[in-house]
């Protein structure tokens, strides 16, 4: 809500008198009037009397923000609102420019609960860029040991670089020509025998053949015995009081007008609240459970081979019963080259590799293979 008035100040711009009261329209130092440049500012929270408004030529209902001043379009003087003529040229108020502040009117001061004003906003002229000369461009430099920004000493750089150059020798690629020297290959075969379990299960597998059923223990579930009164705490928050604040603003007149601001403080409340809470217990349940005979296949035995030839087979060091199969087989070929490096690969390549065969190789000095093509 709207408060007092409170008396602003301006600071002449044409001999640098400061403080000059806001309802005084001629400087006391060299006799020049307001102009459109004219800015208030507060320096304290000291009312204005009605009094001494109506002497400036203002009422108390006048200072709201909405009877500003206003500037002469031709002499650019700062005029009261009452006036219908520019004081100091005659022009029409009709023909104003504008009113005090134009957009920069939105300029706030602040008072808390401690009496500190501060201003919110801004009147400060923007700083000028500054530019320095290049003796103290080598002034700096010379205080920060000779590291221009900072960046660091020549040592640092040198490892840099160091550590740079040997990532590039390590890691620089280099082409060989290798040749075939020999080849690896490993087969195995795994004998599965068809067996019987007997098993049981709350439902029946595809393919088993059942062979008994019973009600039985499957488990617990819960059921609602009664409701219990229990208390618990909880925290809410209660209001405790109000801080109060005061805002001002610029009117426009050579006053700005108070605003007190109560804002509401709350503290944290613990009380104790009772609740009804379910108490369950606890009820077997029964199901039907299956028992069944299922028929799986299972690992018997492997039979491996093995070779550093070109000759691969598969073991026929078995011989098969009724209930037995070997289709699960698996195999890996290897071809291995003079460079050390052995390299699996499918049997269609592996078998139409030879002896000899060249490719060429690109790795870098830590081993590692970037690819490799055929010659």
């Amino acid at each position: 809500m709207a408060g007092k008035v409170i008396r602003g100040y301006w600071d002449c711009p044409h001999c640098g008198t400061k403080g000059i009261d806001g309802l005084v329209d001629i400087c006391p130092g060299c006799g020049s009037g307001k102009d459109k440049n004219v800015r208030y500012y507060m320096k304290s929270t000291e009312a204005v009397s009605d009094q001494e408004l109506e002497a400036a030529g203002i009422s108390a209902d006048e200072s709201d923000g909405e009877h500003r001043e206003w500037i002469c379009a031709y002499c650019g003087a700062l005029n009261n609102y009452r006036d219908q003529t520019c004081v100091h040229c005659g022009a029409d108020k009709a023909e104003k420019e504008q009113d005090y502040g134009g957009d920069t009117s939105e300029i706030k001061y602040r008072k808390d609960k401690y009496g500190r004003v501060t201003m919110t906003g801004s009147q400060e002229k923007p700083k000028e860029q500054t530019y320095e000369t290049t003796e103290e461009a080598e002034a700096r430099d010379a205080g920060n040991g000779g590291r221009r920004g900072g960046s660091g000493s020549p040592i640092r750089w040198v490892l840099i670089a160091a550590i740079a150059l040997l990532a590039v020798f390590f890691l620089w690629p280099h082409t060989n020509s290798e040749a075939i020297t020999g080849f690896e290959w490993q087969r195995n075969v795994t004998v599965e025998e068809l067996r019987t379990f007997s098993e049981s299960g709350w439902t029946l597998p595809y393919g088993a053949r059942q062979t008994g059923t019973r009600m039985e223990f499957y488990g617990y579930q819960q059921v609602l015995d009664h409701y219990e009164t229990v208390y618990e705490q909880r925290t809410r928050q209660v209001l405790d009081h109000y801080d109060t604040s005061y805002t001002y603003t610029d009117n426009g007149n050579g006053t700005f007008s108070e605003h007190e601001v109560r804002t509401p403080v709350y503290v944290t409340e613990t009380y104790t609240e009772p609740v009804q809470r379910p108490v369950y217990r606890n009820e077997p349940v029964y199901q039907r459970k299956y028992y069944y005979d299922v028929d799986r296949w299972v690992n018997l035995e492997d039979y491996p081979t093995s070779g550093n030839d070109h000759e691969p087979y598969w073991s026929n060091a078995y011989t098969l019963k009724e209930n037995q199969r070997d289709s699960a087989r698996s195999e890996r070929y290897y071809t291995i080259y003079n460079g050390g490096e052995r390299i699996q690969e499918d049997y269609e390549t592996w078998s139409q590799r030879e002896l000899g065969d060249g490719s060429y190789v690109t790795k870098n000095r830590l081993g590692i293979t970037y690819g490799r093509r055929e010659q």
